[in-house]
C-alpha cells in the first residue's frame, strides 16, 4: 500500500512544547494537524483536554483501523470512534477513494501510557499492513486566570477553598464534545451549606464543531451557611451512568462574613 494510501493525521489542539514534547495550549488556539511521520511521537496533554487520531486507509480492500493498546488505559479513555467514507457517485463509493477513521481520546489522569492501532482486515489473513504509535504524557491542568476560584485561578479537583457566606463560587470543568459525556452532580446538590445555582454547557468558540474538541461546564454555587461541606461531580454518559470518565471533588470551608 502506498503512502498515498496510509495517510495519517493527528489532530488536537497543541502546540511544540520547549522540552521537545508536543503539547496542548489553551482552548483558542486552532486543532494543529500532524502527518504519518508523527506516529511514535510523545505528545504532552493536560488532564481533561481531548486529543483527536485521524487514520485514513483505502475504501476498499477491507481494510479498517483497530486498537491494539490504550482501550482500556488508566490514563486515558477512547471515547468515540468515527468512520467518515469517501464521497459517492450516486450510490457507488468511489473506488481507491479513502475512509477515515477518526478516533476521540481524553485524558483523564496525569501519567504516561501509549496508544496503538494496526490496519488490518476484518476478515480472512489479518495481517496488519500499517502501525500507528503515540504516546501520551498527561499533565495537571494549569489554573487559568479569570475563571473564579482560589488565587484567581479555576479550581482544580481536591482543592480546599475558604470563603464567606453569601459569596459565589464558580467551577468550570472542561467536557469531551462528542461520545455523549457529560457532568453530574454527586454530592451537594442539597447542601444546607451551599446552593448551585446555575448550569451552562457552553461549546468551545475558537473551534465550533471540531471532533475532540472540548465544551465547557461551569456551575455556579452561592454559599449560604457557614461550616464545612463537599461538592463532587462526575463526567459520564447520560445512558451508561457506570462509564465514569473524570471526577472533580471541592472542598469548602464556609467563614461568617
Amino acid at each position: 500500500m502506498t503512502s498515498v494510501r496510509r495517510i495519517l493525521t493527528i489532530a488536537f489542539i497543541g502546540a511544540l512544547a520547549s522540552t521537545g514534547l508536543l503539547a496542548a495550549p489553551s482552548m483558542a488556539d486552532s486543532p494543529v494537524i500532524y502527518h504519518h511521520k508523527n506516529s511514535g511521537d510523545t505528545v504532552k496533554v493536560v488532564k481533561g483536554r481531548t486529543i483527536q487520531i485521524s487514520l485514513s486507509t483505502s475504501s476498499d480492500g477491507g481494510y479498517g483501523w483497530v486498537i491494539t493498546k490504550g482501550r482500556h488505559s488508566g490514563t486515558f479513555k477512547v471515547i468515540s470512534k468515527q468512520v467518515i467514507y469517501p464521497p459517492q457517485t450516486g450510490t457507488t463509493p468511489v473506488v481507491g477513494g479513502l475512509t477515515k477513521t477518526v478516533y476521540t481520546v481524553k485524558a483523564t489522569h496525569r501519567g504516561t501510557a501509549t496508544f496503538k492501532a494496526v490496519e488490518r482486515r476484518s476478515f480472512g489473513n489479518k495481517h496488519a499492513v500499517d502501525h500507528f504509535t503515540l504516546h501520551l504524557h498527561v499533565t495537571k491542568p494549569a489554573p487559568l486566570p479569570g475563571t473564579g476560584g482560589g488565587k484567581g485561578g479555576r479550581l482544580q479537583s481536591s482543592d480546599k477553598l475558604t470563603v464567606k457566606k453569601g459569596h459565589k463560587v464558580t467551577i468550570t470543568l472542561d467536557t469531551a464534545a462528542d461520545g455523549g459525556y457529560g457532568w453530574a452532580i454527586t454530592a451537594g446538590k442539597s447542601s444546607p451549606k451551599f446552593t448551585v445555582l446555575s448550569k451552562k454547557v457552553s461549546a468551545n468558540p475558537h473551534a465550533p464543531g471540531v471532533v475532540g474538541g472540548s465544551s465547557k461546564t461551569v456551575y455556579v454555587l452561592r454559599t449560604t451557611a457557614t461550616g464545612n461541606a463537599t461538592f463532587k461531580a462526575v463526567e459520564r454518559r447520560s445512558f451508561d451512568k457506570s462509564d465514569v470518565i473524570d471526577h472533580f471533588t471541592l472542598h469548602l470551608h464556609i467563614t461568617a462574613p
